[in-house]
């Protein structure tokens, strides 16, 4: 058996020698690691689904509220607040879906 850590999610793995190539679906806990923000610029339909109708719906709404809205904030620098994935990007365009994290031959990687 071959051991190594994934370099995304760093949880520990283990396969079987000569096995080639394969996709680690990153699974540490962790919110942040275990998904990743894709762009939204059409309908879709992948592992993960669609919601393509419900996200564009959110996006004809997105300037009608403002938090800050009549603070110093929101009038001098025109901010507006955004609701965030936990890696920091705009969830009215950016979609969350599970980290798929592809791994060379596990044999090539050099042991520490």
């Amino acid at each position: 058996m071959t051991m190594f850590h994934c370099p995304r999610c760093q949880v520990r793995l283990s396969v079987v020698p000569h096995t080639g190539d394969f996709v680690h679906q990153c699974n540490s806990g962790i919110k942040t690691l275990d998904e990743e923000d894709k762009l939204i610029i059409g309908p879709w339909d992948d592992y993960t689904g669609s919601d393509y109708t419900v996200r564009t719906a959110q996006v004809q709404w997105q300037n009608l509220g403002n938090k800050i809205g009549g603070t110093i904030g929101h009038i001098r620098d025109g901010a507006i607040v955004k609701p965030l994935s936990p890696r920091g990007a705009n969830t009215l365009i950016y979609r969350q879906r599970q980290h798929l994290q592809y791994i060379e031959n596990p044999d090539n990687i050099p042991s520490k």
